[in-house]
Order: C-alpha cells, then sequence, then structure tokens
C-alpha cells in the first residue's frame, strides 16, 4: 500500500479552511499543484529538493494548515505546521511552512493549484512562499499564467525559483543552492495538442557544500 495523499478540511468560511494531515506543503507554485494537471509528465526535477533532507513523501509532510482567500477573493494565504525532522527523541522543534499570492482574477479556494485549463480558464497569480525547521530555511517565488487567446490556442506559463540552506540542520543533506524551473505551453484546442517546453536548473555555492560534509542531521 502506498498513501500519497490523505487529508481532512474543516471549512469555517472562505477566508479560513483548516487542514489536517498527509499534505503537500508550501512551497512555489509548482510545489502545490495537481498532478493531474501538469504540462510535463511529472513535476519539476528539483521541485521537492528538501524533501528527503527533511524526510518528507514528494513535497508531503504531516501536520495542518490553515489556508483561505482574502481581499475580495484575490489573496491567497497558506500556513503549515508540520512534522519535519523531529529526531529520535522528538527533541526538534516542528518545521513551519506557508505561501501568499496574489491574483487579479478569482482565486480558487482549492486544496491543490490548477495547472493548464487547455483553453478553458483564465487565471494570472504570483506568489512567495518559505519553508523553516531549527536553522534549515527556504524561500520561494513563482508566477503562473494561463490564457486562452484570441482565435482559440491557450498559453500556459510559469516560473519558480528558490532558495535552501540547511545550514547545521540538514548538513550535507541539504547544502546552500538555488534552483529554478521555466515552462511554457501552447494548447491548440480544437486539435487537443499542447507542445510544450519545461527547463530547470540549480546552482550551489561550491564553499558550502565542501563544509556541508563536516555537518550532520540533527
Amino acid at each position: 500500500v502506498y498513501m500519497q495523499d490523505f487529508m481532512a478540511t474543516w471549512t469555517v468560511e472562505d477566508a479560513l479552511l483548516l487542514d489536517f494531515g498527509l499534505l503537500l506543503t508550501p512551497g512555489a507554485y509548482n510545489h502545490l499543484q495537481s498532478a493531474a494537471s501538469l504540462l510535463a509528465l511529472d513535476y519539476g526535477p528539483f521541485t521537492f529538493a528538501e524533501s528527503t533532507p527533511l524526510k518528507a513523501k514528494i513535497g508531503r509532510d504531516v501536520g495542518m494548515q490553515a489556508r483561505g482567500i482574502l481581499a475580495d477573493k484575490h489573496v491567497e494565504y497558506r500556513a503549515a505546521l508540520l512534522q519535519g525532522v523531529r529526531g529520535r527523541f522528538a527533541q526538534n522543534s516542528f518545521r513551519v511552512a506557508g505561501h501568499l499570492s496574489f491574483t487579479p482574477f478569482e482565486a480558487a479556494n482549492s486544496l491543490f493549484y490548477s495547472g493548464t485549463s487547455l483553453g478553458k480558464k483564465k487565471a494570472l497569480t504570483v506568489g512567495l512562499g518559505a519553508d523553516a525547521q531549527r536553522d534549515y530555511y527556504a524561500f520561494f517565488g513563482d508566477a503562473f499564467v494561463d490564457y486562452p487567446l484570441a482565435g482559440g490556442p491557450a498559453v500556459t506559463l510559469q516560473g519558480n525559483c528558490a532558495m535552501y540552506d540547511g545550514r547545521a540542520f540538514l548538513g550535507s543533506a541539504l547544502y546552500k543552492q538555488s534552483t529554478y524551473m521555466i515552462e511554457a505551453g501552447l494548447t491548440f484546442v480544437a486539435q487537443k495538442i499542447t507542445p510544450f517546453v519545461q527547463v530547470s536548473g540549480k546552482t550551489y555555492d561550491e564553499e558550502d557544500q565542501k563544509n556541508a560534509g563536516r555537518r550532520s542531521i540533527g
């Protein structure tokens, strides 16, 4: 048995939903997308760079999350308290993560972010995220566009960037690095074809990588 997603949601109102269970943790946009609407067959190669060092399951961690839409449904927030790496005697602090996004359209109050709608919807969001446990931290930035063009085709664009620093807590498991992912697709609605391109990369601090080998996971 392989469990990938398992959660329950208590809806108080549009501005406050509480999720409990095995959750996709807040990060960049691609980190929170539904796998059913990705342009590529899978997430970006560096989307879940923190997952294995933090003993998560493909970007998912056990915990609770508050989320909702504000400002006349133009702002969406997520704030999560997660298990992370608690240590043998649960001596480590909990992991915290969050994401804040803005859209000029109406934000969808859904657990997973959407990907390409194949020309059925208009979407434009920009967001910022953060993730931390003990002295480990990560920061994220993202933008997503899904827009039908005049004449039939629809364009889907996405950009994600992240900066990670595992520091003493995660040591060589996550040395200081930056990642990015950019993708673009053009859907020909009538023909049901979407050619796309995706480019990803990673840069890292060579000195920190050497020093990370002398640090151990807490």
